[in-house]
């Protein structure tokens, strides 16, 4: 009888120290993909962004950390973790690579951004009321979003924009100062001399933009960089 009792509690004893050891590798693992997360996360340091992790229902193989004594988490340089991302992990013991796993995961990215509130047409001069600010999902945006809406000042659309649709510096670009047909001033200079002369716009320029100017006493044309509304510098060919 005491025997039959000793062997119960021997079975006991050694079925829980079986399921110990099975579970060993879990605490790991979930240790591991937060080193990761973490290591991913420091990418977008400094950015007003956040993060959600999603990792694969079909268990990937991860090793016990136990089993080494130190990781390099690795992934390209210059890149932002966005989507699928696929991750290196190389496993160390005694200074010496003992395994290496490539991990997949996806990573889901939102910020706070401005959206269109109603739908805008394009080269239309933008004001800050034309927007509303909300956290959207920008994992697969093309286009930097705006994050300050004090950026859009003297600026007009590309494109036209729907209702809802993020707004992208790539969507903006200078209003013009000189619209075609304006007449302005074009200036020459040389070392000490300075010429003006007046001539008609032929495009559209905003500051700093490289325009033709058409002259009506010569019917010749020739280019200038936009200053002001009235004045450009001519520009040599």
């Amino acid at each position: 009888m005491k025997r039959q009792l000793f062997r119960m509690v021997l079975l006991g004893v050694l079925s829980a120290f079986a399921l110990q050891s099975q579970a060993t590798p879990v605490p790991a693992a979930e240790q591991l993909q937060h080193r990761i997360e973490t290591y991913l996360s420091q990418r977008y340091q400094g950015m007003p962004v956040r993060l959600v992790f999603k990792w694969p229902q079909r268990r990937q193989t991860l090793f016990p950390m136990e089993t080494v004594d130190s990781l390099i988490i690795r992934y390209p340089r210059g890149r932002l973790p966005r989507g699928n991302t696929v991750v290196t992990v190389d496993a160390f013991w005694n200074g010496k690579i003992v395994r290496r796993f490539n991990y997949t995961l996806k990573v889901r990215v939102f910020q706070k951004v401005w959206q269109s509130r109603e739908r805008i047409t394009a080269r239309t001069l933008i004001k800050p009321e034309d927007f509303e600010q909300t956290e959207r999902e920008i994992t697969h945006l093309y286009g930097e979003p705006v994050t300050d809406i004090r950026e859009i000042a003297g600026q007009i659309t590309r494109r036209s924009l729907a209702p809802g649709n993020v707004l992208t510096r790539d969507m903006l670009k200078p209003a013009p100062l000189i619209s075609r047909g304006d007449q302005v001033e074009l200036v020459y200079r040389q070392s000490t001399v300075s010429i003006k002369m007046r001539a008609r716009a032929l495009q559209n320029g905003a500051e700093g933009e490289v325009i033709w100017f058409f002259f009506p006493e010569s019917r010749k044309r020739f280019k200038g960089r936009v200053i002001t509304r009235d004045q450009a510098a001519f520009v040599r060919n």
